[in-house]
């Protein structure tokens, strides 16, 4: 098995409430996304290595030392990034199609707590099924809330899950649905494309702990953690 890994690290982050983009935030002399990085280091059969960045982040990995925080068997590339998420996955796809590989691991820059263990049984999942993404149950209560503040309602969350990344494809099912991938949408997340086109996505039980950077009181918890 051989895998590409997509890193989407061409947004701003604005609700970090920070003056620098949140991939590039320092914590424990590493950035988010160096760390992020990191944790697919030692993945062996991870060959290649796309980040979708910002001119921002570009010049930021210009001059850092990148090459610390992959693997020495890993190939680096930046791209361009779009004006959305959708945007700048579906740039670096095409970029990725070039090369010769199984499995595409599609992931959030700012998800530094991703488990290497979960990445493997993941990627095992998705070359036999076609699509696999991690998840976990909902703990809390769901309620629906108006703009306003006001309860509308709790969800039924028997059969709600968390979704994080990577969501991995078989190279097969991503180069159909390329076909099929906007050049720009709000979408943030890559399986709900292939399931429009009418594509199933399994979910693989995996570590909740993998958490998106999204909130400032999130970095105290990634710093305990990481």
């Amino acid at each position: 098995m051989t895998g590409s890994l997509i890193v989407a690290a061409a947004g701003a982050g604005k609700r970090v409430q920070h003056q620098r983009p949140k991939q590039l935030i320092q914590l424990k002399g590493r950035t988010i996304l160096e760390h992020t990085l990191k944790k697919f280091a030692s993945i062996s059969w991870i060959k290649y290595i796309c980040v979708g960045v910002s001119p921002e982040v570009n010049e930021y990995l210009q001059k850092s030392p990148v090459q610390t925080s992959i693997g020495a068997h890993q190939k680096f590339q930046t791209v361009r990034g779009g004006i959305t998420r959708t945007g700048t996955i579906k740039k670096c796809l095409i970029e990725m199609l070039k090369k010769d590989w199984d499995i595409v691991l599609i992931h959030d820059a700012a998800r530094p707590l991703v488990k290497p263990e979960d990445v493997e049984a993941i990627a095992h999942a998705a070359l036999e099924k076609g699509i696999c993404v991690p998840g976990a149950p909902v703990r809390d209560t769901l309620r629906k809330v108006s703009r306003d503040g006001i309860s509308l309602g709790t969800l039924d969350r028997s059969q709600v899950w968390s979704i994080f990344t990577p969501q991995i494809f078989r190279r097969d099912i991503i180069e159909n649905l390329l076909d099929h991938w906007p050049d720009e949408s709000e979408s943030t997340d890559d399986a709900s494309i292939a399931e429009k086109a009418g594509l199933q996505v399994h979910v693989l039980r995996s570590s909740s702990w993998n958490i998106k950077f999204t909130f400032p009181e999130d970095l105290t918890y990634m710093e305990k953690l990481l």
